[in-house]
């Protein structure tokens, strides 16, 4: 580290690399953890039912991104209107740099 930081080379944060997982592991629990941390539960079973709900938002979230208004495949009620408002959905946290050299991209 020394040598680097002698030779002036500018050090990058990004994710920890682990064999152990892929990138999509990566993306879903990090953005899970996020989406937890929002709020208190009173017990397990609170804690089960905001992941289920979570994985749901996930799930209707992927299937309907490349949906358009008036797509005659679309359901005639989207699932999304019902995806609880939360910040933590909105984040984020990959580093494209750990992905790309994943696939080798």
């Amino acid at each position: 580290m020394a040598a680097i930081r002698d030779a002036d080379f500018e050090i990058l944060a990004h994710l920890r690399y682990s064999s152990d997982f892929a990138p999509s592991d990566l993306y879903l629990f990090l953005r899970l953890k996020d989406y937890l941390k929002v709020e208190r539960f009173k017990d397990n079973e609170a804690v089960a039912a905001t992941v289920q709900e979570y994985l749901g938002v996930m799930r209707t979230g992927k299937r309907d991104v490349f949906r358009q208004p008036g797509d005659p495949h679309a359901d005639s009620q989207s699932e999304t209107k019902d995806m609880p408002k939360r910040p933590a959905l909105l984040k984020f946290s990959f580093c494209e740099r750990c992905y790309f050299s994943y696939y080798g991209i």
